[in-house]
């Protein structure tokens, strides 16, 4: 490989080439939060599927305006009732059918009730008022969702609205993890002096199921290149997509980037991007394979640029294959040189963006507190109310 630096967006372009959706599994509704549609779906039921009154109150036929009416029946939510009387209203709920000869519901408070209990309405009732007309939401054959839809709360309640009890699915992408490093040892372990605790294990682990992944498999790799060669082919067995953090840079003790490169394809090493140059891409067996710089905050850019972007195409999910992006004012200046910044931001009201804290790639707590990445481009000098280029992270 060569030392010429690539861009992020042709980097990002070779490792979705070729990349297409999983296969497809049933899925119980109850299990399906936060997986995407392999298929559209259809309406199979009007819905509402039947005229019903939207308040509770009472139906009438709206020639009977101005009228005073005996109640002919009453009708809760959930029974099938009979036509109404002529000249007779219904008491009813909402959520109740309308029975045949009714086309208005008047709400109770508009009503006026006789000594005899019988009801005088308005002089004024529309046809319609207070119905809610079968198939006005959504009618048989309508596309209810889409494929590439990722399942909400409220996308599940769509489905069971349709009686869909196992809706079908991408197969979630599944994902191998391995962290490096002699240094790193895991949270609740007494630390030595020299050495880190492993915040890349999760951080990592949790931004992999936040983009729909699977891990099947977390290793920490040793300093040694047999050990790392090993590791990745028994991950590569079964994994979709390898992802590590650490190894990729010219250290004499980082192992991964060789590792890949004498088992696969090591497609492109040092991107123009700042922080995260050291990211590698590449494959090994039919497993892609996202080498991230072992710098925490280089792992948590980097994963948004190319591991989302990835686990969205295995997935046939475009608003996880990509960022949202706003324009803002930036609260800050900066001048950049021959790499392209990611700068970890807040956003105000006003779309002023505001740095998290120091920019350097040591400190995570930049991401933690982080509501998009100001875009930066090589070679520009940022002055305070220039407007910027912004990725905004999820719940912001």
């Amino acid at each position: 490989m060569g030392t010429d630096f690539h861009s992020v967006d042709a980097a990002r372009a070779a490792l979705l080439e070729g990349v297409t959706s999983l296969e497809s599994e049933s899925c119980a509704l109850d299990a399906a939060g936060g997986r995407v549609l392999a298929e559209d779906v259809h309406a199979a039921y009007d819905m509402p599927p039947f005229d019903n009154s939207a308040m509770d109150g009472y139906a009438l036929h709206s020639r009977d305006q101005g009228k005073t009416l005996a109640v002919s029946q009453r009708i809760p939510a959930g029974t099938n009732p009979p036509p109404l009387a002529p000249g007779t209203c219904a008491r009813i709920f909402t959520g109740a059918p309308i029975p045949g000869g009714a086309d208005s519901v008047i709400m109770q408070e508009h009503v006026q009730i006789d000594e005899n209990g019988h009801i005088g309405f308005p002089d004024t009732v529309a046809s319609g008022n207070n119905v809610r007309v079968q198939g006005g939401e959504v009618a048989v054959g309508n596309v209810l969702l889409s494929a590439g839809t990722r399942l909400t709360p409220a996308t599940l309640g769509v489905l069971a609205s349709q009686g869909i009890a196992q809706p079908r699915v991408r197969r979630r992408p599944r994902v191998a993890l391995l962290t490096s490093g002699d240094e790193v040892i895991l949270p609740g372990t007494p630390i030595q002096p020299g050495q880190i605790y492993n915040s890349n294990r999760y951080q990592l682990a949790g931004l992999i199921e936040e983009f729909g992944g699977e891990i099947v498999r977390i290793t920490h790799l040793p300093d040694s290149f047999e050990a790392t060669c090993q590791a990745l082919q028994e991950a590569a067995a079964t994994a979709d997509v390898l992802v590590t953090a650490g190894g990729v840079s010219v250290g004499e003790e980082d192992h991964v980037r060789h590792a890949i490169e004498s088992m696969g394809t090591l497609t492109m090493w040092r991107l123009a991007m700042k922080p995260g140059k050291p990211l590698t891409i590449g494959r090994i067996g039919h497993a892609s394979v996202v080498g991230l710089a072992g710098n925490p905050v280089s792992g948590f850019v980097g994963s948004y640029l190319f591991l989302r972007p990835l686990l969205g195409r295995l997935l046939g999910c475009p608003t996880l294959e990509a960022l949202p992006a706003r324009t803002a004012k930036a609260a800050f200046s900066t001048r950049t040189a021959g790499r392209r910044h990611y700068m970890r931001v807040t956003l105000t009201a006003e779309g002023d963006a505001h740095l998290t804290g120091s920019q350097d790639s040591s400190m995570l707590t930049s991401c933690a507190l982080a509501e998009a990445f100001a875009v930066i481009e090589p070679d520009s000098v940022i002055a305070p109310g220039d407007p910027i280029h912004c990725l905004t992270l999820p719940g912001a």
